[in-house]
């Protein structure tokens, strides 16, 4: 079960999961993906909560987050670490990877961009700046304004 909850709630977690990874979830024109994303800033910029999601500017999720302007950032618990693996080790131009990894998904009020079950954080999030990582890496830096964070209930 899922309650909403503020921005800084739970942020500790959020920020030493990135250390191992988390997924990264976008969808646009009736295509769904995800990815592991292990990098990533959660914070607070231009008086808005922001979620800084760095995706390489070849994968197949940088081209749904910028037909959509949406992303979700997923916080899994360590027993769906491999699956979070295994959704970095492959396209989503290529196969569907959300039934491929037999990963179930919840709809999201605040995005059309659903969430990944079994997560104990969910960040809805509405992209609101970009900018290059360039020269230091093929990146986009993707800034999310955080318009809703959930937690699961066993987080307290």
């Amino acid at each position: 079960m899922r309650k909403r909850c503020h921005h800084t709630d739970h942020v500790d977690l959020a920020i030493k999961r990135l250390e191992k990874g988390v997924f990264l979830v976008s969808k646009f024109a009736g295509k769904t993906n995800v990815m592991a994303m292990a990098w990533g800033f959660p914070g607070f910029m231009w008086s808005k909560p922001v979620f800084i999601a760095p995706v390489r500017t070849s994968r197949f999720t940088h081209s749904l987050i910028e037909g959509s302007g949406e992303f979700v950032v997923c916080v899994q618990p360590e027993s769906m670490d491999d699956l979070m693996m295994r959704s970095g080790s492959c396209s989503g131009r290529d196969l569907d990877k959300i039934k491929e990894l037999n990963l179930q998904t919840f709809s999201i009020p605040e995005v059309s961009v659903p969430g990944i079950e079994g997560s104990l954080l969910t960040y809805a999030c509405k992209v609101i700046h970009t900018a290059s990582a360039e020269p230091l890496s093929s990146h986009t830096l993707f800034f999310g304004q955080i318009l809703a964070v959930y937690a699961d209930s066993s987080l307290g």
